[in-house]
Parts: C-alpha cells; sequence; structure tokens
C-alpha cells in the first residue's frame, strides 16, 4: 500500500476516534439522588444552593440549616467517600403554599447540572399567613464540577 494512503487512512482513523470520543465526554449522564431532608422550614433566609462534600462543611451546613430548632438535630449520616449533597433553599416566601423539589441532577464533564422546582400558591388559595424558607436536600454519588441550578416554577 502506498505510504501517503496508509499516512491518510491512519489519519481518518484516529480522527474518528477523537471525535467519538470528544462526544462521549461531552455527554450528559443522569445521577440516581435520595431525599435527605425537604420542608419549609430552613434557617437559611437567602435562596441559594449547595454542593457538599465533606462531614465538616456537612456539619456547617445542617448546623446553619436547623438553627431554628432547639436543640440542633443530629445531622443524617452521608459516607462522603462515595455520596455528596446537594441542597436547594428557595428563600424567605411571605406564606405557606411554596415548595423546592429537586427534579433531576445531570453531571457532565465539567458542571452538575440540577432542576429544581418552585411550586408557588394558587392564587385566591388559602395559605398560611407566616414566612417559610422552603428547601430540598438529597445524596447521590460523588461527581467533580461545579453546580448549575436552572429553576422553574409551578403552582
Amino acid at each position: 500500500m502506498n505510504t501517503k494512503l496508509c499516512a491518510c487512512v491512519a489519519f481518518f482513523f484516529a480522527s474518528g476516534i477523537l471525535c467519538a470520543g470528544s462526544a462521549i465526554a461531552g455527554e450528559k449522564q443522569t445521577l440516581k439522588f435520595s431525599e435527605v431532608d425537604s420542608g419549609i422550614d430552613s434557617g437559611i433566609d437567602d435562596k441559594t444552593e449547595f454542593v457538599i462534600r465533606s462531614d465538616s462543611e456537612w456539619k456547617t451546613f445542617w448546623t446553619k440549616h436547623k438553627s431554628r430548632q432547639l436543640p440542633v438535630p443530629a445531622a443524617p449520616k452521608i459516607d462522603f467517600k462515595k455520596d455528596m449533597v446537594i441542597a436547594v433553599i428557595a428563600g424567605s416566601k411571605p406564606s405557606g403554599g411554596y415548595g423546592a423539589k429537586i427534579t433531576s441532577i445531570e453531571k457532565t464533564d465539567k458542571e452538575l447540572l440540577v432542576d429544581a422546582t418552585l411550586t408557588k400558591p394558587r392564587p385566591g388559595g388559602i395559605s398560611a399567613q407566616m414566612m417559610t424558607q422552603p428547601f430540598d436536600i438529597v445524596k447521590c454519588l460523588t461527581a467533580p464540577g461545579a453546580l448549575k441550578i436552572e429553576w422553574k416554577e409551578s403552582n
């Protein structure tokens, strides 16, 4: 076989492998997750999110999150050798009827993409007249990457 032809075939073959590899590297992978805690009474008033990957971060977060309960309940046990925690806090709301829920987690090679839903009270509905702080906290297999939250709203 001609050496130029061999070089061409090798180049196109290698290019195909590189292209296939970069398509795989850019794919999203869905992560399964399970509930750790959810509700409407977080001690964190601001709309924020957290990815927690160590015991010390977990204890600090949990103490702040449960600061309205005295005594502060013990944090659930998390095995940070294999799992991480993702928390979304919807911020202070003027009444009951609000909720926060993580609906999916996907990872790419650089980010953790989290879909969360903020449920609002129905227009004209009856809601408790008290400040609430809706939140959802889940655990999933540990993965690197920055946290990116996409909030959706529903009634």
